[in-house]
């Protein structure tokens, strides 16, 4: 059975109306394992300007690409080359992309304390849209940063479906071949894992999309990066679209 590595990535944008009304995301890109060390060495080719800064020397402090802070002191040239080289990586590689995202407005907010962005909703609706692939292929998920409060949102699902088949209540599960999903979620450093920085970036990228669709004033620089994301559509799986909850019976949107 084929293998793929998971890597994800939250994001929340800055408020979209007056009524403080945001867009939460998460972002994964599968990585088939038996591609990993290929896509490795294609990722660290693209900072090869960094690592190998003049002849005969070898740079180990490798920057982290880091889309809030993406190559800091850099110019605006190099960071759209790295954007597009990584798009470019996704892209020639075919690989996947899955991604959901809603509207969190300050209702849902009040009413899901402890989980104002919504991530444990979000991580079980980019599990179903991994359905088809989990129905052949196991998926190792890994999640970038690491704190009590996103163990659990991530964490706690996996293992209560491991619970429930254990215990012999697999008709209970809704998520089909959940048994592929490996029990443990991983948690990765993205200073070191170059993965979840490419699912940081993809994550950026995307969100800049949403703040487009909502009409929202780009500067030139960003509207290079939209164009940029704007390749990325082939390889997402699936509708990335923003959806509006319905919270006791009134729809979570934006105000127009």
């Amino acid at each position: 059975m084929n293998a793929n590595l998971l890597f994800m990535d939250e994001s929340c944008s800055k408020p979209i109306d007056n009524n403080k009304t945001v867009i939460s995301s998460l972002t994964g890109v599968l990585v088939p394992i038996h591609r990993y060390a290929e896509l490795r060495t294609e990722f660290y080719n693209l900072l090869e300007w960094s690592i190998k800064p003049e002849p005969n020397t070898i740079n180990m402090d490798v920057p982290e690409l880091h889309w809030r802070k993406l190559l800091t002191g850099e110019e605006d040239e190099k960071k759209i080359n790295i954007l597009e080289g990584v798009v470019a990586l996704v892209l020639i590689n075919q690989l996947e992309i899955y991604r959901c995202g809603y509207y969190v407005t300050q209702k849902i907010q009040k009413t899901f304390k402890n989980d104002k962005q919504m991530l444990s909703t979000l991580w079980l609706e980019l599990l179903e849209s991994l359905k088809p692939k989990i129905e052949n292929e196991m998926i190792i998920p890994v999640m970038d940063g690491f704190d009590k409060n996103m163990v659990r949102k991530f964490s706690q699902l996996v293992k209560g479906m491991d619970v429930m088949r254990a215990t012999g209540h697999k008709q209970s599960i809704s998520l089909k071949h959940s048994e592929n999903i490996l029990g443990e979620v991983f948690y990765a450093d993205s200073f070191y894992s170059i993965f979840t920085q490419v699912a940081d970036l993809i994550s950026g990228l995307r969100q800049l999309s949403d703040i487009s669709r909502e009409g929202k004033e780009l500067t030139d620089y960003k509207k290079r990066l939209l164009m940029i994301s704007e390749k990325l559509e082939p390889a997402i799986v699936g509708d990335d679209g923003v959806k509006a909850m319905v919270l006791n019976g009134e729809t979570q949107s934006p105000c127009k």
